[in-house]
């Protein structure tokens, strides 16, 4: 079948071209034809019978089918399939018919069956297949074009197709040599290499299967390529940052549009084949070591200006008086910045702003309070010690008085006896106790010793003539009480002078007693009172009136007369008052009840 190719034009109209002639045409090629049963007529594969000529107007058959098609710009023309000719209006006579899209099944020069839409058709083709009419005459089939106006001389355009086993070694090998490495993208490949090497075009039709190739020559790289191609970068970059050093008007805030046009003309830029983005990141970490060693710099100058500004600071900022530390508002206005000629003078401290010079200021605060505060924790420390060892003397002096103390003893009295001496002296305006809760707790712990002393005397009494004493009596035979107690071995350790001040916390403790008791005597007859009294009007019967009422019940006599009467008439009083507030209330609710009015019959609520 030779170098015939079938292939369609953008608007779907089926050509023929041929690559050892480069001619194209739209007529099927000679030894394509068959006959109606399917023979081939000159030795080449079987693919379609001939269509069938239609008739003119004129009854001169016309081949092929004619169809149509828009241009670009939409505008309507026809065509005849097989003539190639062309025309704005529909020959007379003419069936136009729409035949359905071809798909190529003609044999290719390999043997192989391909898909006839083209993704790399050349360029003097697609010409050809975009050729409408202009000025309503008929198009002119290839082969009455001088094929000279569309001819093309690139040795892209003459490259023999080869078997794909063939083309896949060569289409490697144009990688390789081409240095194709992993930062390529397929379209890359398109733009770069295949508008320059022959071998891209083997396979002319399939660019899946180029890409496929691309992908399987990215995964079977060896490790040796792997780190050349690591190594060339880093040799690159290594190169561009030495360019870039002597480079003085690169600047750390320069941006790369402008560094791209100060480094046009730069060698390693112009010529190298490193990717223009591995270019820009190189310049910019180039740039960001700029930023970095800028500001060491300025930090590096500001570390200086700071130490001569600590010791500048540490000169003025005392007061000559007294050694205080001055205020930031005098430094301000006496030591620093244009107030003063010594720090204006000193041209380190040019880099230095008013935050940096107040954070040294603070620092210089913090330092001064810490050495207060440890040289006051140093003098707490002993005076902690003189403390304590003045509260040891002072308990040592309570020690040696201690019978002089008693637990009805008052600070008063007390006080008279130690005043001038030098253990209460020594205690007097220190920190911790002072000498008065020391003596409080020693006036404490002789109550305590006399309440067990208390327990012990009450059972001294049970168990003797005087056991069923109550108060009034314990009072009037107190004395003979006193003397029990001195005599009885039970008490023998206590002190003569404790023996009255037992009695006096034996007769405290049975009037709390007896004081309890009357309390719960007077709420009990309270309530008494309070289920004697039936309804709900006022009381107004007085207290001889009602103690007639109340004779002979038990809770009557339990108390005495005053203080019954007493009971009796707080509880009328406030009896009568609830009485009074009830009816109030009542009053109150019953005033705000709804009336009718007489004639409509209206609610009105006032």
């Amino acid at each position: 079948m030779g170098k015939w190719e079938q292939a369609r034009d953008p608007q779907g109209r089926v050509y023929y071209f041929n690559r050892e002639t480069r001619k194209s045409q739209w007529e099927k090629p000679a030894e394509w034809e068959v006959t109606d049963d399917g023979a081939v007529a000159a030795g080449g594969a079987p693919t379609k019978k001939v269509e069938k000529a239609t008739q003119g107007s004129s009854g001169e058959p016309v081949k092929g089918t004619w169809k149509s098609a828009k241009t670009k710009d939409g505008k309507v023309y026809f065509y005849n399939s097989a003539t190639g000719k062309s025309s704005w209006t529909l020959p007379a006579g003419v069936q136009l018919e729409v035949a359905p899209k071809e798909t190529a099944t003609t044999e290719s020069p390999r043997g192989a069956v391909e898909d006839s839409t083209s993704y790399d058709k050349p360029a003097h083709v697609k010409a050809v297949a975009d050729k409408v009419p202009s000025d309503g005459s008929n198009l002119q089939t290839p082969s009455q074009q001088p094929f000279g106006k569309y001819d093309n001389q690139s040795v892209l355009l003459r490259v023999e197709t080869s078997d794909r086993n063939v083309a896949e070694r060569e289409f490697l090998a144009m990688l390789r040599d081409n240095q194709v490495d992993a930062t390529w993208s397929f379209s890359k490949i398109v733009n770069e290499i295949g508008i320059q090497d022959p071998r891209y075009w083997l396979v002319t039709d399939d660019p899946l299967w180029k890409q496929q190739v691309f992908e399987k020559y990215l995964s079977s790289r060896t490790k040796e390529q792997l780190m050349k191609e690591h190594s060339e970068v880093s040799k690159f970059q290594a190169a561009f940052l030495k360019m870039l050093a002597g480079r003085k008007e690169i600047k750390s805030y320069t941006r790369w549009a402008t560094a791209r046009r100060i480094l046009s003309e730069e060698p390693i830029y112009k010529h190298s084949v490193v990717s223009e983005s591995i270019k820009r990141q190189t310049f910019l970490e180039y740039v960001e070591g700029l930023k970095k060693q800028r500001e060491l710099e300025i930090e590096r100058d500001k570390e200086q200006a700071r130490t001569e500004l600590r010791d500048y600071l540490n000169g003025v900022a005392f007061s000559p008086n007294d050694g205080s530390l001055l205020s930031w508002q005098q430094l301000l206005q006496n030591y620093l910045f244009e107030n003063n000629k010594r720090f204006v003078a000193n041209k380190h401290f040019v880099v230095l702003t008013h935050e940096d010079v107040l954070k040294e200021y603070l620092d210089i605060v913090d330092t001064y309070e810490t050495k207060l505060r440890d040289a006051l924790k140093e003098e707490k420390e002993n005076q902690y010690t003189q403390d304590r060892m003045a509260r040891d003397r002072f308990k040592k002096l309570l020690t040696r008085v201690d019978k002089q103390i008693k637990a009805n003893t008052r600070w008063g009295d007390f006080y008279n006896t130690i005043k001038a001496d030098p253990a209460f002296l020594g205690l007097v305006g220190r920190n911790g106790s002072s000498p008065l809760d020391l003596f409080l707790d020693k006036v404490e712990e002789k109550i305590v010793a006399l309440r067990a002393q208390r327990s012990v005397a009450e059972h001294v009494l049970i168990n003797s003539e005087y056991a069923g004493l109550d108060l009034s009596q314990l009072l009037e035979k107190r004395e003979l009480v006193e003397a029990l107690l001195a005599r009885d071995l039970r008490l023998s350790d206590v002190e003569r002078h404790n023996i009255p001040l037992i009695v006096d916390e034996m007769i405290k403790v049975r009037s709390e007693k007896l004081e309890q008791e009357k309390r719960t005597t007077k709420v009990s007859f309270k309530k008494f009172l309070q289920t004697r009294i039936v309804g709900k009007q006022e009381i107004t019967i007085d207290w001889t009136h009602m103690q007639t009422q109340l004779t002979g019940a038990k809770e009557f006599t339990q108390l005495d007369d005053a203080t019954k009467e007493t009971i009796f008439n707080d509880f009328k009083t406030e009896f009568n008052a609830s009485v009074k507030r009830t009816k109030r209330i009542s009053d109150t609710q019953a005033g705000s009840r709804k009336r009718p009015l007489e004639k409509t019959g209206i609610v009105l609520d006032y």
